[in-house]
Formats: C-alpha cells, structure tokens, sequence
C-alpha cells in the first residue's frame, strides 16, 4: 500500500501494474483517502473549545426530570458554545422568542426537552432528560458533547466518501475510450489510487484554510497523476497495437509473400525468349 501511495505521488504511470490489486485493498485504500480528506475537520471537531456549563456557571439544575433555572449566576442571555451552536436554558415559562439576538444555529433547554433551532426555525424537538436518564447538568452536556462529536465525525467522513465518488467519477469519464480494452473496474481501482495528489490537496486546505486561487493552482497539479496515469494507458494501448500488428505480419514469411503467379508468367516469358534465339541460330 506504501508503494501505491508513492507512486501516486511521484511514478503515476507505475500506478498500471496495481491494476489487479483486490477488491479489499482497494477499499481500504479507498477508506484510508477518505480519513486524509476529513482529517481537517476531525482535528477541528476534537480541539473545539466548547463553554463549560454546569450548574454554577448556568445557574440550573434538573429537578424531577426538567430543567430549573433559578440560581444566582443564571442570565437568559449569558453566553455557551457547544460545537459551533449557541446553548441557551430558558425557564418553562420563558419563550423563545423573548432571546435578544438568537443565534442562527441554537440549542435551547426548556422543561424536560432540547429543540435545535436553524436559521430561526425550530429544526428538532425531544424529550432529553427521559430518553438518556440525565441526572445532571454536566451528565447532559457530556451526553451532547458525544453525540455532536461522533455525529460530526461520522458526518465528516460520509460526507467526504460522496465527495470522493463524485471525483473518481467525473475523472473516469476521460478514461471511457479505453473501455474496450480495459474492464471498468480496473480504471475505478486505478483512479483511486490516482486520486491521492487530492485527497492530500482536501486534507491541507481544511488544516491550514489558504486561499482558494491557490488551491485552484494546486488542485490542476494534484490532477498530473490523473493525467499521466491517462497518457500511460494510451502509450500501452498503442505499444499493444503495434505489437499486434507486428504479429500479424509475421505469419506470413517472406517467401510466402512473394507472388508466384507473376514468378511463373516471368519464367515462360523467359522460355519463350530462349526458344526463339535458339530458332534464329538454326
């Protein structure tokens, strides 16, 4: 797998002899790819400095299964970041409505429930102190906290493998006029393998956040094993060819070549011409 990797990077015409790799190496290649691309956004996902919310930085508790909001440090408008989403606690008789500035992307405790707002609009609403038999403030953040990693992480990577079928589609489309010579499946596994350049192109764009004309530059060049993987397919199709035509010569020698029709009429041309000086001499 090291020397697809490198090749990939460095030989991508040498990509031709992995052609009849199995199945299973070339998913897990296939996986390995798709954990590079999403290894930006698992890295920012795993760091995100999420607010520290407990009862004496909310000012709530849960009492009988429902959020109670009624200690001294509680403000409706105090501030708590969970994974990019604003986090309020509002008491049951406090409505949405009445948040000064509500966040596009929010969470929202009220009662015995957790609603998750976008752009405004209440997205999902459950019971979430019945459903996971939350004993406390910090016990349910730990359980949010969970559920949005893994969540995005999964996200992340789902994501990222659409994106990469997407990419080795639209690049086998240039490789359509082989199909005669070289089964479909074979021109997938090469060009997951020659999709490297990219996915490592996906992996520092979402790590280091440069400008995208710089990755437009970089993203023509991660395309050279795409290319040169293509060129190399039609050098052997022409040397395959060539060969074969050469084989085809072959089967008839030089002698067999030769027109014996036109050999004989030259032969009796000849006799002829001997019969008749030896005629004259008489």
């Amino acid at each position: 797998m090291f020397n697809i990797f490198r090749d990939s990077l460095f030989n991508p015409k040498g990509l031709v002899k992995y052609a009849n790799k199995n199945g299973f190496l070339v998913f897990l290649y296939f996986l390995i790819l798709t954990l590079l691309m999403s290894a930006g956004t698992i890295i920012s996902i795993v760091s995100f400095e999420n607010s520290s919310m407990t009862e004496e930085t909310t000012g709530c508790h849960i009492v009988d299964e429902s959020f109670v909001c009624d200690g001294d440090e509680y403000d409706v408008d105090n501030l708590f970041f969970l994974y990019g989403f604003r986090v309020y606690f509002l008491p049951e008789d406090v409505p949405v409505s009445s948040i000064a500035n509500f966040d596009n992307q929010s969470i929202v405790f009220q009662d015995n429930s957790l609603s998750i707002h976008l752009n405004g609009s209440e997205f999902y609403n459950f019971n979430y102190i019945s459903l996971y038999e939350l004993d406390g403030i910090e016990d349910a953040m730990s359980t949010l906290s969970t559920f949005f990693l893994i969540g995005g992480i999964a996200g992340a990577i789902i994501q990222n493998i659409f994106l990469m079928l997407v990419i080795i589609f639209i690049s086998s489309l240039a490789f359509l006029k082989f199909r005669k010579e070289i089964k479909y499946k074979k021109i997938f596994k090469l060009i997951v393998f020659a999709v490297t350049p990219l996915t490592l192109l996906f992996m520092f764009y979402s790590l280091l956040n440069f400008s995208d004309i710089i990755f437009f530059i970089l993203m023509f060049l991660a395309y050279r094993s795409i290319f040169a993987l293509q060129k190399e397919l039609f050098y052997q199709k022409v040397l395959r060819d060539h060969k074969s035509n050469q084989v085809n010569d072959n089967n008839e020698d030089i002698i067999e070549s030769y027109k014996f029709e036109d050999i004989d009429q030259e032969d009796v041309d000849q006799e002829d011409d001997k019969d008749s000086k030896d005629d004259e001499l008489d």
